[in-house]
């Protein structure tokens, strides 16, 4: 629920979405791997990539926003002599997502 007991509208919908998302896919989950920061899940993944990499494969993510995953993808694959390729429309979300407005 809302941080400190507030709860409004876009506090609402976001609980909603969480609890249809945990539903959803609950049953994949309890066999998955879970992170509990996006940064554990995002290094998780690069040294998955960089231990499976055959040497000839390209490292790019679209829709960098403020590129937070692409810098850290990017000191882990320099070491391998490997880069990583950021790409950004700058326009924003095409859609209103909760609590996110495009543009």
């Amino acid at each position: 629920m809302a941080e400190h007991g507030d709860v409004t509208p876009i506090s609402l919908l976001v609980d909603a979405a969480r609890k249809d998302s945990f539903e959803t896919y609950r049953a994949e989950m309890e066999q998955s791997m879970l992170f509990t920061s996006k940064r554990r899940n995002r290094v998780y993944a690069i040294q998955q990539a960089i231990a499976r990499d055959p040497g000839d494969g390209l490292y790019v993510e679209f829709g960098v926003a403020a590129g937070h995953g692409c810098r850290l993808f990017g000191k882990f694959l320099a070491p391998h002599g490997r880069h990583m390729h950021g790409f950004d429309s700058f326009v924003g979300l095409e859609e209103d997502w909760t609590g996110y407005h495009t543009g």
